[in-house]
């Protein structure tokens, strides 16, 4: 997904993490940006955002406010293990870019596995999602 707000062209994918020695092992999916303040001539990054976050879950969002702040929406998962049991943390997390720093995401919980995202902003500031219950949850 591309966004420009005037200032910044922000581009936001899921991409296999390069990285060793991090939380998400490396090849893993995590979120990834790449940034340019001059219409594309020059970027910087690619860089892995959230270090805990991991997964893919289908298309995420990505919509602009009317103040230029960019808002990210994705679905991802934080792996865990408790006594030895799987337990993810996983959701839609969404996270803003603004004046150069992307926020720390925060995650929404929902009643399905979610899966899709679309979103929109309307009246300047309302971030409008919809996304539709993951196909790959195993459920008959």
């Amino acid at each position: 997904m591309m966004v420009d707000n005037g200032t910044d062209i922000v581009i936001l994918y899921n991409g296999g993490n390069p990285l060793t020695d991090q939380f998400v092992a490396r090849g893993r999916p995590v979120m990834r940006t790449s940034i340019s303040g001059d219409g594309g001539l020059t970027w910087r990054g690619p860089i892995s955002l959230f270090p805990l976050l991991t997964g893919r879950s289908g298309e995420h969002a990505l919509a602009m406010d009317s103040t230029g702040g960019v808002h990210g929406l994705f679905v991802m998962r934080i792996d865990q293990l408790i006594n030895e049991e799987y337990k993810p943390i996983g959701g839609i997390w969404h996270s803003t870019y603004r004046n150069g720093i992307w926020s720390s995401p925060e995650r929404m919980v929902t009643t399905i596995n979610p899966h899709d995202i679309r979103g929109v902003v309307v009246q300047g500031n309302v971030f409008l999602v919809v996304w539709r219950e993951d196909p790959g949850d195993g459920k008959a």
